[in-house]
C-alpha cells in the first residue's frame, strides 16, 4: 500500500537506485571500499511501531502473521504500558521470525564483501513477552551462534575475519531480563564489540 507520499517516495528512491547502481548495499560498498572504510550495516532487530498495517513500511511478513507477533492482536493490553508498547514487534520464540532474520543479516555477508554486521537490539528493545524473555535468552543465543558460525564460514573463504557487534543494554542485568545472554555471547567469543544504549524502564 503505497497511499502515503512518504512511502511513495521511499519506492521510487529505491527503484532508482537499483536502477543507477544495482541498489544502497551495492552503492554503499562501492563509496567505502573507494574511500579506504570498512561497512558495517547495522540491522534493527526488531520493530515496535504502532502504524498502519497496510502501510508497505509493517512489512507484510508481520502483517500476515498476527499470531507471531509479541503481542497478538486479540489481546487486550492496557495503555500505556510496555506490553502494548511492544506488541506489534516479532516474538523471536518462533523460529520462523528467526528464520527469516537470520536470512536477512547473512544476505548481508553473504552477498556483499563487507567487514561485518552490527544486530541492533536496542532500537526496539524487546525480543521476547517481558515475562517470556529470561526463560527464552538461550533461544537468542542459539541465534547469535548461527550468526557467527555463518560469519566464520564466509569470513574463511576470503581470508579475514568478519566482525560481529551487537548493540545491547548498558548493563548485563538489563541485557538478560531482555533475553540477551551477552555473558555467554562474550564467553564463547561470539561476537567482537558491544556498544551499548539505553533500555526502557
Amino acid at each position: 500500500d503505497l497511499r502515503h507520499e512518504s512511502e511513495k517516495y521511499a519506492y521510487g528512491n529505491l527503484h532508482h537506485l537499483i536502477g543507477e547502481s544495482g541498489g544502497p548495499m551495492t552503492a554503499m560498498v562501492k563509496v567505502c571500499k573507494e574511500a579506504g572504510m570498512d561497512l558495517f550495516p547495522s540491522v534493527r532487530m526488531n520493530s515496535h511501531y504502532h502504524i498502519e498495517e497496510k502501510q508497505a513500511s509493517y512489512g507484510r511478513h508481520r502483517r500476515e502473521n498476527p499470531h507471531l507477533r509479541i503481542g497478538p492482536p486479540d489481546e487486550d493490553i492496557p495503555i500505556p504500558s510496555v506490553e502494548n508498547a511492544i506488541r506489534t514487534g516479532l516474538d523471536y520464540k518462533f523460529y520462523k521470525n528467526r528464520r527469516i532474520m537470520a536470512n536477512v543479516i547473512c544476505e548481508l555477508f553473504e552477498r556483499w564483501d563487507v567487514a561485518g554486521v552490527e544486530l541492533d537490539f536496542m532500537r526496539h528493545p524487546a525480543m521476547f513477552r517481558p515475562e517470556e524473555a529470561y526463560a527464552h535468552r538461550y533461544l537468542m543465543t542459539d541465534f547469535v551462534r548461527f550468526i557467527r558460525s555463518r560469519m566464520d564460514e564466509i569470513g574463511h573463504t576470503r581470508g579475514k575475519h568478519l566482525e560481529l557487534i551487537t548493540r545491547v543494554a548498558p548493563t548485563v542485568a538489563d541485557s538478560v531480563r531482555t533475553g540477551l545472554d551477552v555473558e555467554t555471547w562474550i564467553k564463547d567469543k561470539l561476537v567482537d564489540n558491544l556498544p551499548t544504549a539505553p533500555l526502557y524502564d
